[in-house]
């Protein structure tokens, strides 16, 4: 759950093999079936699929780059992504476990001193209930900074590597 407390605030849920965003803005609610969106995407794509002519066409107008560049756009990636992930806090999480076998239960009990060590709160339970919570947080300016940073990068290795204009 994210939470910029009366703006904006988003909740991830996953429900019935589906997963469902819901966002709040103000008044305004929205809930996002998620799997749905990218099943109407492929879709899509694959609808729109046409001939080889016309991708010849589509191809000839962007502009090539160099396997170099490639190279540096996929680098920069992978590191800003973890940059990103690694800005995540974690808050709070906690898992409940039952196993559906007393004795075994009964074992896993002294795991939970060594995961609580670790930041993890573990529950044996005898109830048959299973589950986990992860409760993480970040700052706007955090991820806005990342996103800034990660951009004008691109564009300094899309004007530095096009092919002719790099001759390493």
């Amino acid at each position: 759950m994210f939470s910029m407390y009366p703006l904006l605030t988003a909740q991830a849920a996953w429900q019935n093999d589906t997963v469902i965003i819901t966002i709040k803005i103000l008044f305004l609610k929205f809930k996002i079936d998620l799997l749905d969106k990218i099943a109407s995407r492929i879709n899509k794509k694959q609808k729109s699929k046409s001939p080889k002519q016309k991708d010849d066409v589509k191809r000839k107008d962007k502009k090539e780059l160099s396997s170099q560049a490639v190279i540096e756009y996929l680098k920069l990636g992978k590191n800003s992504i973890g940059q990103l992930l690694r800005s995540f806090k974690n808050e709070e999480f906690t898992v409940k476990i039952d196993t559906g076998d007393y004795p075994l239960n009964a074992v896993l009990i002294p795991l939970t001193y060594y995961a609580s060590l670790i930041g993890i709160t573990l529950i044996i339970n005898f109830n048959g209930e299973n589950s986990a919570r992860l409760k993480i947080s970040n700052r706007l300016a955090t991820i806005l900074t990342i996103a800034i940073k990660t951009y004008f990068r691109f564009r300094k290795i899309g004007r530095t590597y096009h092919k002719g204009a790099y001759h390493g």
